[in-house]
Formats: structure tokens, sequence, C-alpha cells
């Protein structure tokens, strides 16, 4: 689920932090072995050769530690901010209605336990009663053009399922077309359920994501659009959720 969109986002950070690693080897190398002749000196051949040997091994098995700690998400949260792993900035291509668009994202904390790259030059985020927005920057005559928003929410003490279950009975009693799609590895590994009032340009749809918070909670995210938006608020979205990522307990 999470760990996977953690997997891929750590591959930059791993890769910078195994040159980190190769330099640490061979500095650590030269610090042992200066020791060891500086502190042998005057023993006989065999015994600075046994001590160097043990000194190395005790080294390599340092510098293994230190690459594992580098592997892992605790490891890597223990060894500084988890967040300072991750590019404050990058840019990413999406395919936005059949066209390929690089797109300019920023990275995003968030004080419920997770991250996102958000495309500040067409989304801003809000935080209204402990909700988090994610909306367009220009909605648009709210006269003329439904209302468009991505809500990140959490529930600490139910499951996806339970909470899949309950919102598709919700949907089944209030939209004309509910589709579910169960368990999905786009745009991340969730539970998903789509809706919609019709097929007007300006019928309202709406999408919700169940993922797992790895605390038996959940995290939901819904998708407010209207049919002509689908392609490009909805794709653009969806991006945005590809990179959402959620922060390990310490």
């Amino acid at each position: 689920m999470a760990r996977d969109n953690f997997d891929k986002l750590m591959e930059d950070a791993l890769h910078y932090k195994t040159e980190d690693m190769n330099l640490y080897k061979d500095i650590t190398f030269d610090k042992i072995s200066e020791k060891i002749n500086r502190r042998e000196l005057g023993m006989k051949k065999t015994s600075r050769r046994s001590g160097l040997k043990i000194a190395v091994a005790i080294g390599i098995g340092l510098i293994a530690t230190s690459t594992l700690l580098l592997s892992t998400a605790p490891g890597q949260a223990a060894l500084g901010r988890f967040i300072d792993l991750f590019a404050p900035e990058k840019t990413v291509d999406q395919e936005i209605e059949g066209q390929n668009e690089p797109t300019d994202v920023v990275l995003t904390e968030n004080e419920m336990g997770y991250l996102i790259y958000i495309d500040e030059s067409t989304y801003k985020e809000e935080n209204i009663d402990g909700q988090d927005y994610i909306v367009p920057l220009n909605p648009g005559d709210s006269s003329i053009y439904p209302e468009v928003y991505m809500k990140i929410t959490q529930d600490k003490d139910r499951s996806p399922a339970q909470l899949h279950s309950e919102i598709m009975d919700l949907l089944e009693s209030n939209y004309a077309t509910v589709v579910d799609y169960g368990d999905v590895d786009f745009p991340f590994e969730a539970k998903m359920v789509y809706a919609n009032q019709g097929n007007e340009w300006n019928s309202e749809v709406i999408k919700y994501y169940f993922v797992d918070n790895t605390q038996e909670g959940t995290f939901i995210i819904e998708q407010k659009l209207f049919l002509e938006a689908s392609e490009g608020h909805g794709a653009r979205m969806d991006n945005m959720l590809k990179d959402f990522t959620i922060v390990p307990n310490d």
C-alpha cells in the first residue's frame, strides 16, 4: 500500500546515500588502519595482522549496519527527519486529456501524518475544521461550474473495508450510478468507489479512496468533480495521489 509509494520515492535518496556510504567506508578503513599501526607499533607482525583483521571486521560490520539502516524506513527516520529524505520540489510528467504535461510539484507535510506533492500552479491546500482540502486556484463561476475539491481525512478506528462498505451503502441511496472498483493499485493501493449523477457535462461525480493508515485506521480521500472535469481535475488529483506517503510513527 503506502509502502510501495514510499519505496518508489526513496529510490533517489538511496542512490545519494549509497555514495555517502562508499566515502564513509574508505574513511573508516583508513582510520582503523592508522590506529592499528599506531597502537600496535612494536608488536609482532602476526599480532598486528590479527588486530587489523578484527578491527576491519568491526568496521565492515558498522558499515553494513549503517547501510541496512539507510535501506529501511525505520532506519531512515531514525537517522534524520523523515521528510528530509524527499525532494522539496520536483518535476513530474503527467498525461492530461491525452497530452503529456511536465508539471512542477511541491512537497507538503501534513499534521495528519502524510506527505503529498501538490501542483501549486493549479491548486492550493486548505484546512477546514480539521479536514484537508486541495482546491483549484481558479474554480470558475460557482453559478455555472459545480464544486471541485479533493478532501483528505482520517478515521483512526475503522478499517478500509468497514468504511468502504458504509460509503457504498450511502452512495447507492443518493447517486444514479455507483461502481465498486474494490481493491485498486492506481494511483496507489487502496479500495475505491466511484459514483455519478448522470451523463450531462455538469453531472456530479464523486470518487472515494480508502487507504490503510498502518495503525488500524484509514485515510479517506474524497474527490468531488463534475463529468467534464473528470479528465482534467480528476487526472491531476490522481497524479498527486501517486506520491501519497504515510509518515511512519517514531
